[in-house]
């Protein structure tokens, strides 16, 4: 809706946009608090069961679950550009295992 009420949004902006729905997203998946700790990036709390913990490190390699914690840490490149990418992807992952329901057990 934005390019059509006021032309091409500039990269900065949509940046911006995709920023704040991983930030939304990790919302949705029971984050209370995001942050960069060297070159990691430290999403928390988080109650992830082995499952779904097997299932984020095999989305995103780079990540590592400590359950003490309830914390997920995640690898980032260096370089700004890769960095915003290795983020929203890390978000979108985490979405999604953290909120996937549990298989059905046989009784």
């Amino acid at each position: 809706e934005l390019e059509d009420r006021f032309g091409p949004v500039p990269d900065p902006l949509e940046n911006l946009i995709k920023l704040q729905d991983a930030r939304i997203k990790l919302g949705r998946a029971g984050a209370r608090t995001v942050d960069f700790q060297g070159g990691r990036l430290a999403v928390a709390p988080l109650e992830l069961d082995s499952r779904a913990a097997k299932a984020l490190r095999e989305a995103v390699p780079e990540a590592m679950y400590e359950s003490g914690r309830s914390t997920v840490r995640v690898r980032v490149p260096d370089d700004p550009a890769e960095r915003f990418g290795a983020v929203v992807r890390a978000a979108e992952a985490i979405l999604e295992v953290a909120t996937r329901p549990e298989p059905a057990t046989a009784e």
